[in-house]
């Protein structure tokens, strides 16, 4: 979505989506922080689950498996 407003091709129902959901996306990193063990975080907007996973794997040096069936799906993306 946010590659699509960059290119002026997001409309303002998808614009509004987007900014609803990415504005919803870091409000639990102060909680998940405090939990034990978690030394990073990271949000999923500007790489995507994907990159963002990768990012961390490779810092922790350790490997990700995602279920994409489970992972939900913004309408329109």
């Amino acid at each position: 979505m946010s590659a699509a407003l960059k290119k002026e091709q997001l409309g303002a129902e998808g614009y509004a989506r987007m900014i609803d959901t990415t504005t919803r996306l870091n409000t639990p990193g102060p909680d998940l922080a405090a939990l034990e063990g978690v030394h990073a975080l990271t949000d999923v907007t500007g790489f995507g689950l994907a990159g963002h996973a990768l990012e961390l794997a490779r810092g922790a040096r350790c490997t990700v498996e995602l279920d994409w069936p489970a992972v939900p799906l913004l309408p329109g993306v």
